[in-house]
């Protein structure tokens, strides 16, 4: 289950980002707000939220055509980790310096994606490799987050407007 710092942080988030889309509603002209709004609070939120926009970007039938664009983004293109984060994490999972595991190893990725980024490099031998860098925390932060969408599922399942 997620841990109550993690609970407050998904309540603050959603809450800040569904204020912000409900008052562009009303003060810009931007289509759908809220479901951009909703769209940004899932990237901040991490793997298990950026796992619901990609499916709400393939249901119409519960948001709309519309609103489905606003979520499709995130089926290809989440929010990258920055190189030094990158490397970090390359450095400390194979115990040795970036530039002494590789020839060259591109600082752009070639894909982001909600629970892991790949990069391009060239190993010493010369070969091309694609190197898949898990997020930091993606693991505990999907389970404890999926632990906490099945409790919800079964407090909303109780509802009598719900569960028909």
């Amino acid at each position: 289950m997620a841990s109550p710092a993690r609970v407050i942080k998904i309540s603050t988030t959603l809450l800040r980002h569904f204020v912000s889309g409900v008052a562009k509603k009303f003060l810009s002209k931007e289509r759908y707000p809220v479901a951009t709004s909703f769209k940004a609070a899932f990237e901040e939120l991490g793997p298990a939220f950026i796992k619901l926009g990609q499916f709400l970007s393939i249901r119409s039938d519960l948001i709309g055509h519309e609103r489905t664009k606003v979520f499709e983004s995130l089926q290809d293109n989440a929010p990258k980790l920055e190189f030094y984060k990158v490397k970090d994490l390359v450095e400390h999972s194979l115990l040795a310096p970036i530039d002494e595991l590789f020839k060259t190893f591109e600082e752009r990725e070639l894909a982001a994606a909600s629970i892991s980024q790949v990069h391009r490099a060239v190993t010493n031998a010369g070969d091309v490799v694609a190197v898949k860098i898990q997020r930091p925390d993606a693991a505990a932060l999907l389970k404890g987050d999926v632990a906490l969408f099945v409790n919800l599922a079964l407090v909303l399942n109780k509802l009598p407007f719900i569960n028909k």
